[in-house]
C-alpha cells in the first residue's frame, strides 16, 4: 500500500510545476498523486492535502491550460462522479460550472447550458458569496452560446453587482467581457471597446492571467470585425505575451489568437511574418492546434510553393508536432 508520505511527495511536485507555469508538467504530477489516491489509508491523510475531488479539479484545470480540452472535460467528469450524496455544495456547484466551461470549450453547448444551470441552482444568491458569482459568469457565457441571451444579461447584470460588492475584481473582469457583447456595444464598436479595456485592467490586477487572455482576445478580434486589422495586430501580440509569461501558450485564447495575427498577417500582406509565427508555433501548440497555422499555407499557396496540398493533407490527418 502506498504511503501518505508518497502521495505527498506527488502533490509537493504537482503544486511546484503549477506555480512556475508549467501545466502539461502539474497534469502528469497531479494525475500521478491521483493514481496513488487509492492504495492510500484514509487514516494517514496529511493536514492540508485536498481531497480527490479537489485533486480532480486541479488536474482538468491543469489538462485546459495544456490545451487538452477533452482531456479536461474527462477529469472533470470524473471529479462529478467522485462527489458523494453529502458533498460541500459549494464544492458541487464548482465542479459543475468547471465541466460548464471546458464543455464550451469542445462545443458541446446544449450540456454545457445545462451543468451551468445545475452549478447556479445549487447555490442560493443569499448570502452572496464568490462561488455564486462564478457560477453565475460561468452561465453567462453558456447562456449565450445556446441562444439565452435575456437569461444571459438578467444573470450578468445581477453577478456584475455581487462581484462588485464582494471585491471578486477577476469575475468582474469576466462578466465585463461577456457584457460587452450583451448590452448593444459589442466589442468591435468603441464602447465595447471600453468595457474590455477595463476588464483587462480589472483582471491583470487581479492577476488571473486565463481572464485577461480571454479579455485581449477580444480586444484583438474586436479589431478585425471593425477592419481596424493594424490595431488588432498589438492586441495579440500582447496577448501572447501574456501566456508566454504565465507558461499558458497551448491554452484555448492564445492559441486563437495566434491564428488570428498570423491570418492578419497574411491579409496585410506581412507573408515573411507570418511564415516566422508559423515555424515559432511548432512545437508549442497542442495536437488540436493545428489550424493556427493554417495562414502560413496561404502564403505558400499565394507563391506557389511545390508540396503545400501534401502539407495540408498531413495537418488535418496527423498530430501536429
Amino acid at each position: 500500500m502506498a504511503t501518505a508520505p508518497a502521495r505527498s511527495g506527488a502533490l509537493v511536485h504537482a503544486f511546484a510545476v503549477g506555480h512556475v507555469g508549467a501545466p502539461a508538467e502539474e497534469l502528469r504530477h497531479v494525475e500521478s498523486a491521483l493514481d496513488l489516491w487509492p492504495a492510500v489509508d484514509a487514516a494517514a491523510a496529511l493536514p492540508g492535502v485536498p481531497d480527490s475531488v479537489t485533486l480532480t479539479l486541479r488536474a482538468s484545470a491543469a489538462a485546459a491550460h495544456a490545451g487538452e480540452l477533452h482531456r479536461a472535460v474527462s477529469l472533470t467528469r470524473a471529479a462529478l462522479a467522485g462527489l458523494g450524496h453529502d458533498a460541500d455544495l459549494e464544492l458541487a456547484a464548482r465542479v459543475r460550472y468547471t465541466l460548464a466551461g471546458n464543455l464550451l470549450s469542445v462545443d458541446n453547448l446544449s450540456s454545457a447550458f445545462a451543468h451551468s444551470s445545475e452549478a447556479l441552482g445549487l447555490i442560493p444568491a443569499e448570502p452572496p458569496s464568490s462561488t455564486w458569482v462564478w457560477a453565475a459568469a460561468t452561465h453567462v457565457m453558456a447562456a449565450r452560446q445556446v441562444g439565452e441571451n435575456e437569461t444571459a444579461l438578467r444573470v450578468a447584470r445581477r453577478a456584475l453587482r455581487v462581484a462588485e460588492d464582494l471585491g471578486v475584481t477577476d469575475a468582474r473582469a469576466d462578466l465585463l467581457i461577456s457584457l460587452a457583447g450583451l448590452e448593444g456595444g459589442n466589442r468591435s464598436t468603441p464602447k465595447g471597446r471600453e468595457r474590455l479595456l477595463e476588464a483587462r485592467e480589472l483582471a491583470r490586477r487581479s492577476g488571473n492571467a486565463p481572464v485577461e487572455m480571454r479579455a485581449l482576445f477580444n480586444l484583438a478580434i474586436g479589431c478585425f470585425e471593425s477592419g481596424d486589422l493594424e490595431e488588432c495586430l498589438p492586441w495579440a501580440a500582447e496577448g501572447l505575451d501574456r501566456a508566454r509569461r504565465s507558461g499558458l501558450l497551448s491554452s484555448p485564447y492564445p492559441r486563437e489568437m495566434r491564428y488570428l495575427r498570423l491570418l492578419v498577417q497574411y491579409t496585410l500582406g506581412h507573408w515573411d511574418d507570418c511564415v516566422r509565427g508559423a515555424a515559432d508555433s511548432v512545437g508549442v501548440l497542442p495536437a488540436a492546434g493545428g489550424h493556427a497555422v493554417g495562414p502560413a499555407l496561404y502564403v505558400a499557396l499565394a507563391r506557389g510553393e511545390a508540396g503545400t496540398a501534401e502539407r495540408a493533407r498531413a495537418m488535418l490527418e496527423g498530430p501536429f508536432d
